[in-house]
């Protein structure tokens, strides 16, 4: 996918990669919130999938290759907080270091060379 091609087609590659690419980690902190929320929903509501197609200026070439992603939304008493956070397994703190892609290809991106 060429991220210059953002924008072309009805479902560009690059556009859709565009969501995944802002993933950032952050600590609990409370969200704005439109509306009420119920004040008897509680728990915590995870979502666990890609948070980055790209590394080293390098743009994956399926979606599904990205870094795992987990989403938390915490319910408590009419309010919301959220945290997210990458998945910290070998492959990826191996990729972080060094900046580049170490190991790809489940989905259709290749390590260069």
């Amino acid at each position: 996918a060429d991220p210059d091609r953002k924008g072309e087609g009805l479902y560009s590659h690059a556009d859709f990669l565009l969501f995944f690419l802002s993933a950032k980690e952050f600590g609990w902190s409370d969200c704005e919130i439109e509306g009420v929320v119920p004040t008897d929903l509680a728990g915590t509501l995870y979502h666990n999938g890609p948070g980055r197609c790209e590394r080293g200026g390098v743009v994956y070439k399926h979606f599904l290759d990205g870094d795992g992603f987990v989403n938390a939304w915490r319910f408590d008493d009419g309010h919301v907080q959220y945290r997210g956070k990458f998945v910290r397994t070998p492959e990826y703190e191996a990729e972080e270091k060094e900046g580049k892609i170490l190991y790809r290809g489940a989905f259709g991106t290749a390590k260069p060379g």
